[in-house]
């Protein structure tokens, strides 16, 4: 409730006037009133924004753009799919490159994959997600040609965005697995499995893995609100028709949904 009221309160002060941008240049004075009251603007911001929460929650109505003139919830359905398919695959390279890896790491500890898993981790961690993007698009695109630039038509439109969506949390449940690893195969049971001769095998999958697996829980799940709302700057570069691609067009145009 808390963010609806500061994006309506914005979105209501900002610049510009929707009833001009639906009408055009051409318009009388008539038809600005009559379109002005057909899109409740000529109401008080009190009145629009008790309207539009009331509709919300009573029936399950966002609204319409006056952009497109189409119903927001038919927006979001067209493309949620999309950012979720991206999100969904994204979460899965996150598991199966981000565990693996951090177990490697720990137990390997301080040997030349140790060092060259954390550096790793530290890097994408830090890069921003633009950059990291761009400079996909310009290795595999532009010079090498192996994977197409924009789009979402095969499976190939969805390696780079996947990858540049998911490497942030990679790097993130790498050093979140080698940290809980670490503290799990320093405690006492794991040293009562190796006693009793288990395969170290046995003890880092069995024993110590299943410990680890409680805070990754929580990290990925962390995530999953990110699969709805789609990734803004990812869509928008690989100009994919997903949630963040057209959150960003609507900021751009000034959209607002009214009722």
């Amino acid at each position: 409730l808390g963010v609806l009221l500061i994006v309506f309160t914005i979105s209501h002060f900002m610049p510009g006037d929707p009833v001009i941008s639906v009408l055009g240049t051409e318009f009388t004075e008539e038809e600005y009133v009559a379109k002005k009251h057909e899109m409740g603007l000529d109401k008080s911001y009190f009145e629009q924004f008790f309207n539009y929460v009331y509709k919300l929650v009573t029936r399950g109505d966002l609204g319409t753009s006056y952009a497109t003139s189409q119903p927001v919830a038919n927006e979001i359905h067209n493309r949620i799919w999309i950012s979720l398919a991206i999100g969904v695959l994204g979460l899965l390279v996150t598991a199966l490159i981000g565990i693996p890896f951090g177990i490697l790491s720990a137990t390997k500890q301080y040997s030349v994959w140790d060092y060259s898993v954390t550096v790793a981790a530290m890097f994408f961690a830090s890069v921003p997600g633009f950059w990291l993007a761009l400079m996909m698009m310009i290795v595999f695109a532009l010079k090498l040609r192996w994977l197409p630039a924009s789009g979402i038509t095969t499976w190939k439109h969805y390696i780079m965005p996947v990858l540049c969506n998911a490497m942030m949390s990679v790097a993130s449940t790498t050093r979140m697995t080698r940290s809980s690893m670490l503290e799990c195969i320093r405690q006492d049971y794991i040293r009562t499995a190796r006693a009793k001769g288990l395969s170290e095998r046995t003890v880092i999958y069995k024993h110590a893995f299943r410990n680890t697996l409680i805070p990754l829980v929580t990290i990925i799940g962390g995530s999953l609100p990110g699969l709805f709302s789609g990734a803004l700057i990812t869509e928008t570069l690989f100009s994919i028709p997903g949630i963040g691609y057209i959150s960003y067009q609507s900021m751009v145009a000034g959209d607002i949904p009214f009722t």
